[in-house]
């Protein structure tokens, strides 16, 4: 009983209770990593540097995109980046954004089930990596309005849980001014929930809550307004099909036969398994109900989007990327497995041993998978008392498993970088900073730019023709597409036929693309958008002027 102990004790005192949110946050940015200027920065940063200074990127139509603007999230961090301070501000935000995660997540456990142990449990699993529907972990790796909005979307559940419906709302609101995405997706949630208990809520509690997500959201309402921008419901599918084969298959295709997202969707279903092997579909209180309405509007909201991607790609929709609400969904099961691995624990039904394990599967391995495939051989096969180092290598096992393919497909990178890596990369980029002018446009290499990789814009400052990361906004601003596919066809030719919706190799196709164009492919590129530069990556060499080398890349003077 001792762990039962040590959770009453955190419970009942306010300083050991940040302590381990603190400890959490810590452990978790360490292991996880954090990585600034890649992955959605490669977006994020060009729009702040260039709202905070207009004459950066001039005549650059991806970086014009940011005028039209949907949250005030990044506007915040433009003082930081005239005072030079943007790494650490982000990163400052970023941790604290993780600390509140695990906060609200402790919070919601209590409200939830009463049961200081459970809350524990939970903490120490968003401690580590989890993937669902999608790939999106909890945790991410780097500041993003999503992330740093998700602990208000928990914190707003909790209020709602705990029947505070107006104050509830008037959090959702306020994070729609941040990220209106999510805070539109939890705010359809807790509506559904509301409407389908109507006679608890009542009529005027219903009006509340409108009444304080309107104020909430006052801002972003009257930022929309101004910039007049008409819902699109036109179909698009050549859009979407270029954006999903390019770099969002999982988001839009869950289904898809590509080995890593029949993984991602086995895990979201796994997910789905844990909460009701927890009792979650058999609610037994008032906040159980609830839960259940929410994750009812989640799966709904989750089936719209497929039908949405599948049938008929209505534009608002498919931007909405619907798919998403997926993460809460893979949160709640997480929740109520804590919760059902407490109780186990204090009825003492199941052998030490066998709680070990499958706590430990679940709290380390990245995919539900693991764990419920250890609950189900527990529950069928009643194997007798486990040896303990059996236990501990098991669970190092399934770690390691994630460890091995996460770094053999490039998808984990841990440790801390508040700022850029040191790399060959950045010194090109650094180079074209100091020594070109503001109004220099570059072609660099399109496959360039990723999950940990910035793309060409966000060191250097200066434009860029295309790159396929771009995709990631395009898949925000459909108007973009034409503009981007013509300069993408220059740039590496016939790449966009062989995306297959495999993002591990769609890089490689743009990279060999890209080196397939002759000298003279690339002087009609340059004319045609005044393109003065040529950054080109080792051993590919050109017949132009050298103005600069480092260990991995050359960079050209255009004639």
């Amino acid at each position: 009983m001792r762990l039962s102990v040590i959770a009453g004790r955190i419970a009942k005192r306010t300083g050991l209770r940040h302590l381990l949110f603190l400890a959490a946050a810590l452990f978790s940015i360490l292991l996880i990593g954090y990585h600034f200027g890649t992955f959605d920065q490669v977006v994020h940063i060009p729009f702040l540097k260039a709202d905070a200074d207009p004459a950066l990127y001039p005549g650059d139509a991806f970086v014009a995109l940011r005028k039209t603007p949907n949250s005030f999230f990044w506007y915040f961090f433009i003082p930081f980046y005239r005072w030079g301070l943007l790494e650490v501000s982000l990163f400052a935000a970023h941790f604290l954004a993780t600390y509140l995660t695990f906060w609200a997540v402790w919070r919601l456990s209590l409200t939830l089930f009463a049961d200081a142990l459970a809350g524990l449990l939970a903490v120490l699993a968003f401690s580590f990596p989890h993937f669902g529907f999608l790939g999106f972990p909890v945790i991410e790796f780097s500041l993003l309005n999503r992330g740093f909005v998700l602990p208000f979307l928990l914190f707003a559940i909790d209020l709602y849980v705990r029947r505070r419906h107006g104050a509830a709302f008037l959090l959702l609101g306020l994070a729609a001014n941040l990220h209106p995405l999510s805070a539109g997706m939890v705010t359809a949630m807790l509506l559904f929930s509301t409407l389908l208990a109507i006679r608890q809520a009542g009529f005027a509690g219903l009006v509340r809550a409108g009444a304080g997500w309107l104020l909430g959201a006052t801002p972003v309402l009257m930022l929309w307004m101004n910039n007049r921008q008409p819902v699109d419901w036109s179909l698009r599918p050549e859009w979407l099909s270029i954006v999903a084969r390019g770099i969002l298959y999982q988001v839009f295709y869950p289904f898809s036969t590509i080995p890593y997202i029949m993984l991602l969707t086995l895990g979201g279903f796994s997910a789905v398994g844990l909460w009701l092997v927890a009792g979650g579909a058999r609610p037994t209180t008032d906040s159980g109900r609830d839960v259940r309405r929410m994750l009812v509007a989640a799966g709904l909201i989750f089936a719209v989007g497929i039908c949405t991607a599948t049938f008929l790609p209505v534009t608002i929709l498919i931007e909405l990327q619907l798919n998403r609400v997926s993460l809460f969904m893979l949160i709640f099961a997480y929740l109520y497995f804590a919760n059902s691995l407490a109780q186990e624990f204090r009825s003492g039904k199941m052998d030490r041993s066998h709680w070990a394990l499958l706590a430990g599967s679940f709290i380390v391995s990245a995919v539900p998978v693991f764990p419920l495939a250890v609950w189900g051989l527990l529950r069928w096969w009643k194997p007798g008392r486990l040896k303990w180092g059996g236990v501990a290598a098991a669970v190092a096992g399934s770690f390691g498993v994630f460890m091995a393919v996460a770094l053999a497909w490039g998808i984990w990178s841990p440790g801390i970088s508040i700022f850029a890596r040191q790399t060959s990369w950045l010194e090109v980029q650094a180079w074209a900073r100091e020594n070109t002018p503001v109004e220099a446009v570059f072609i660099t290499p399109p496959e360039k730019g990723g999950l940990y990789e910035a793309e060409w814009r966000v060191f250097s400052e200066r434009s860029s023709v295309a790159s396929v990361i771009d995709l990631q906004e395009v898949a925000l601003a459909p108007q973009y597409l034409e503009t981007w596919r013509e300069r993408f066809e220059r740039l590496a030719p016939g790449a966009l036929e062989q995306f297959n919706g495999n993002y591990l190799e769609t890089d490689a196709i743009a990279r060999r693309a890209f080196y397939s164009l002759s000298d003279q492919a690339l002087m009609q590129a340059a004319a045609l958008y005044e393109a003065g530069y040529l950054v080109v990556e080792k051993p590919h060499v050109r017949d132009f002027l050298l103005l600069y080398e480092n260990e991995d890349y050359i960079v050209y003077q255009l004639p």
